[in-house]
């Protein structure tokens, strides 16, 4: 068993009105506000190297005057 597994959330608790706690919402908001920013960055990456490689395959289809 990996000892270095990341703790989640292993219990949730629920108030007597069927609301989760407050405790616990804010650990699960925080915990997907986190994955959603992890997600954009490596979205906002690719989309990156895509724009990068699509350049460099348009200067090698269509060399300049100057080369």
């Amino acid at each position: 068993m990996d000892k270095s597994q990341k703790k989640g959330v292993v219990c949730m608790k629920w108030d007597s009105n069927g609301e989760l706690s407050v405790h616990d919402s804010h650990k699960l908001i925080s915990r997907l506000a986190k994955a959603e920013k992890s997600r954009r960055s490596m979205l906002d990456h690719h989309e990156i190297r895509r724009v990068r490689s699509r350049a460099r395959s348009y200067e090698q289809a269509h060399p300049t005057l100057a080369s």
